[in-house]
């Protein structure tokens, strides 16, 4: 991960995938790199996400998953914090 401009997560949860990405795993990214997560929100540490985005040390992010879906009315959906999240519904 440490050349990789965009870290695409993409796997199913379980036991050994949650947490996958965390604040070491972020740590050894390339400055500047961008996330995207479609797998499940769960496999994405959000605090250490949002952390290294207000630092800089991330250049984005794309969540199509949240570990809490919708996301909470205060979350960042686009913004200053560079996090971009699709809206998610439910089909009946």
């Amino acid at each position: 991960m440490p050349g990789a401009d965009y870290v695409l997560i993409c796997a199913p949860e379980t036991p050994e995938t949650k947490q996958l990405i965390g604040a070491a795993e972020i740590a050894r990214m390339k400055r500047g790199a961008r996330v995207i997560n479609v797998g499940r929100g769960s496999l994405l540490d959000e605090a250490a996400l949002v952390q290294a985005l207000e630092s800089g040390a991330l250049g984005g992010a794309a969540l199509d998953v949240a570990q809490t879906e919708p996301l909470p009315g205060g979350r960042v959906r686009c913004g200053k914090r560079r996090i971009c999240s699709s809206r998610r519904t439910r089909a009946g």
